[in-house]
């Protein structure tokens, strides 16, 4: 018979791809885009950083993996928040952002009940934030 237990320390793995059909809130210069993901949980706060992308402009793409290390709480009850930036020389522009609870990530062991985590981001208007 074969049981199934959850590690005491499970990692959140994800990939952010890109984003689409944003805002350009350089007005005049194409932007240089950037994302900085967190992980805010009771008492913690993990962050990384994408690469800017000097590219893509209002269609940015990361393809860029990121790893959280959480404990059964901060599964069940952290959120994850994606903030877009324009990288400036007289300093960055916030561009926008989403914020997502990490439960809805994770497989349904931590009570999302869907089976897998999710696919894509959406924003509050059901736009895809690929």
């Amino acid at each position: 018979m074969l049981h199934w237990v959850p590690m005491l320390n499970p990692t959140l793995e994800l990939n952010i791809n890109s984003a689409s059909d944003l805002e350009n809130v350089n007005h005049i210069t194409k932007m240089d885009v950037y994302a900085v993901i967190t992980l805010l949980g009771d008492k913690s706060e993990k962050k990384v950083k994408t690469p800017v992308d000097c590219y893509g402009g209002s269609n940015p793409n990361w393809n860029h993996a990121v790893k959280f290390s959480v404990d059964e709480k901060l599964a069940r009850e952290g959120r994850l928040t994606i903030k877009l930036f324009s990288s400036r020389r007289l300093g960055d522009k916030h561009i926008g952002e989403v914020e997502v609870p990490s439960v809805y990530l994770l497989p349904s062991t931590y009570g999302n009940g869907n089976g897998h985590g999710m696919d894509q981001v959406r924003t509050p208007s059901g736009r895809s934030g690929e």
